[in-house]
């Protein structure tokens, strides 16, 4: 028998154990929601956090992750009348049991747990300084990015990691219900309007995350295509999401695809040069048939036809009008921002976020929080380009994060890209996963002892130290 948490596990004991587990689950959930409504929602978390970790290793978290999300992409659009009806709750019981399970796993493992705390400390003092200055609306947002970090570290500290296959699966599966929901909308005429234009946006809340959310899925579907894994199968999905993509009529989320799976056919060395060949002219085929269709040429028109000088009359020329605003606001307190969620809160100057990550961040980080958050993304950026090196599924799952690296820093230049919270909450998967996968290599390699003086009085270098692993 082997023991895991406080369970002993064994062939007959292992399904009494996982049931013991799924009541301790339920108990801890009743308590959290409990003490939330009586005292708190943050005492509530962390009782609760605390006490899943007795018990988080004889949970399938994976699976539960993965439900989770599920249904947090196909309920997103409820809140705005798009997609599902009566589900527009979900999103903040979804966030809550984010930050309640990679609460109990990171207590458990510790992977990750001091930047963790760094970072939602951050998230806490940036948040309550914006609310200060503007509404208490703002601490949705500081809610929203500290249950993102435990859906990270949930995934980071899994008792069995997520591997490659695993997570492209899984990110196919949550982007292909949306997906045909979007085509289904496309043929019925429905759809979300924006600017005057019906948008297919599947179950997604705008058909720019939507977009983001099929072009994460058809890049991970494109690398398994290259790795020549079911290809009929594969064929199929990627046709599926490229044509709801396209039918989004996004040009920032064709933009974003359309880097991603070039990043990736350059990244990924091990393929004929006739299959980069291929793969490029499919996305370029997929672009010119996005300008030929009739929604795609007004979209194009708003790009080719802008006028800059006085009131906006397109999304393109709103941006641009948005971004001069915003960074208005940002002059008043350049070093130390607004606060994060500022830009949120419809009180800044105009009536919407500004559609730009780069504008949205310095103004309201300020220019150290903004240096902070590209310190990491370089940081994170060197990291993969190291790792892609590696052998074997390491060096697989750098290649891909590398070319989802390469979207998302495209995409923020005219999205609310962090602001999607499906698309941010897939990436968990494959570069979580990366970075666990990582952490067992490094707990699992043997170690060297420093010099060591040996009676005789010489120097013995290198020498092998037996490492044992829980």
């Amino acid at each position: 028998m082997r023991t895991v948490g406080p369970f002993i596990h064994g062939r007959r004991s292992d399904i009494i154990s996982r049931g013991l587990a799924f009541t301790m689950l339920g108990i801890i959930a009743a308590l959290s929601a409990g003490i939330a409504v009586v005292v708190s929602p943050i005492v509530g978390v962390a009782i609760a956090g605390v006490l899943l970790a007795g018990v988080a290793d004889s949970l399938p978290l994976a699976g539960i992750f993965f439900g989770i999300l599920a249904v947090r992409a196909i309920s997103d659009g409820s809140s705005v009348g798009n997609g599902p009806a009566g589900l527009g709750s979900v999103a903040s019981w979804s966030g809550l049991a984010f930050l309640l399970m990679g609460t109990g796993a990171v207590l458990l493992r510790r992977r990750g747990i001091g930047q963790a705390a760094l970072i939602l400390v951050a998230v806490f003092v940036s948040t309550w300084y914006a609310v200060e200055n503007y509404s208490g609306s703002v601490w949705k947002e500081g809610l929203r990015v500290a249950s993102i970090v435990c859906a990270f570290l949930l995934v980071l500290n899994l008792g069995r990691r997520i591997n490659l296959l695993d997570a492209l699966r899984m990110l196919q599966a949550i982007a292909c219900f949306s997906a045909t929901f979007s085509i289904y909308q496309f043929l019925t005429g429905t759809g979300m309007i924006v600017d005057h234009v019906k948008r297919p946006a599947g179950t997604l809340a705008h058909p720019n995350s939507a977009a983001l959310v099929y072009g994460i899925a058809l890049t991970a579907t494109l690398y398994m295509l290259l790795k020549r894994k079911q290809s009929i199968l594969n064929l199929l999905i990627a046709t599926l999401l490229g044509a709801a993509l396209i039918l989004t009529a996004s040009i920032g989320g064709l933009v974003t695809a359309a880097v991603m799976a070039i990043a990736l056919v350059v990244l990924v060395t091990e393929i004929p040069t006739w299959v980069r060949a291929l793969s490029v002219f499919a996305v370029l085929a997929a672009g010119y048939t996005f300008s030929r269709t009739e929604i795609g040429s007004v979209r194009i028109d708003e790009f080719s036809s802008s006028d800059l000088v006085g009131a906006p009359s397109n999304s393109f020329e709103w941006r641009v009008y948005a971004w001069q605003r915003i960074l208005e606001v940002w002059r008043a307190e350049p070093y130390f921002g607004q606060g994060l969620g500022a830009t949120t809160s419809r009180m800044i100057g105009v009536e919407n976020v500004p559609h730009n990550e780069y504008v949205r961040f310095i103004t309201e980080l300020g220019i150290l929080g903004a240096g902070l958050v590209a310190v990491v993304f370089a940081w994170i950026a060197r990291k993969l380009w190291r790792l892609r090196r590696e052998e074997g599924e390491l060096g697989e799952f750098a290649n891909l994060n590398l070319a989802f690296l390469a979207g998302l820093l495209v995409n923020s230049a005219g999205a609310n890209t962090f602001l999607y919270s499906v698309p941010v909450l897939m990436l968990c998967l494959p570069i979580a996963g990366m970075f666990a996968l990582k952490a067992e290599r490094s707990a699992d390699a043997p170690e060297f002892s420093d010099p060591v003086r040996t009676p005789a009085g010489s120097r013995s270098f290198g020498q092998r130290q037996e490492v044992r692993t829980v």
